[in-house]
């Protein structure tokens, strides 16, 4: 009766990447803390929107086509395989098509996208972006990126993506064919490095400022 049920982490930061405020909220926190009259509001590139990873399949496919007109007709019909629900029921976001250059997609239910929108809409919020978590992690060629969050851990490879409990972290990076481990804003338990192959190399990303602050933080200043 009050709202959308929504449990949000918020962040407003300035021109010179200041953090101005930030917290945790429900729908009813949400609507006190916004202003619709803001001009800051009115361009939608200021909205940038992170849903949870576990809500979006993330894949990269290599997609027929001699155009990139071909490729993105045929880019549906590729990814339907991927999923076990009607591709008609999907949303379908993609990245830069180029020929004989695999694609990568993002595949979210697009009544649950409907209703993300709608509740931001009620909120006088129009983002610019909207953008899975994880794909705002670092992306390098042999390497999986791994951003720590409390009891979950943000995993991210060229060509997959996901959110893994801090339990199965382990068992994910070892199914996971990769030279280099990168690191951010957190580090491995003994007892998971000691699982790894000791062929992998691990190392940190230095983050200080906003990227250090916080999960939020280090995903504002990747975006």
């Amino acid at each position: 009766e009050g709202g959308y049920d929504v449990l949000s982490a918020w962040m407003i930061i300035d021109d010179a990447d200041t953090v101005r405020a930030h917290g945790e909220t429900d729908f009813r926190g949400l609507s006190d803390l916004i202003d619709p009259n803001a001009a800051w509001l009115e361009d939608p590139a200021n909205v940038i929107v992170t849903v949870p990873s576990e809500y979006v399949l993330g894949i990269t496919c290599d997609v027929p086509g001699r155009t990139a007109g071909q490729i993105r007709r045929a880019l549906p019909f590729v990814v339907e395989e991927f999923v076990t629900t009607d591709i008609e029921r999907m949303h379908l976001a993609h990245g830069e098509i180029r020929r004989g250059a695999p694609v990568r997609c993002s595949l979210v239910d697009r009544t649950l996208l409907e209703d993300w929108l709608a509740c931001l809409a009620e909120l006088h919020v129009h983002p610019g972006f909207l953008l899975p978590e994880t794909e705002l992690l670092p992306v390098a060629a042999g390497q999986v990126s791994v951003l720590f969050d409390g009891d979950l851990a943000l995993v991210r490879t060229p060509d997959q993506s996901a959110t893994v409990d801090r339990d199965n972290l382990a068992i994910a990076l070892n199914a996971l064919p990769a030279e280099r481990l990168l690191l951010i804003n957190g580090d491995l338990a003994p007892l998971e490095r000691a699982r790894l192959d000791p062929g992998v190399a691990i190392t940190h990303m230095e983050t200080s400022g906003l990227a250090a602050d916080s999960t939020l933080g280090f995903l504002a200043a990747q975006a």
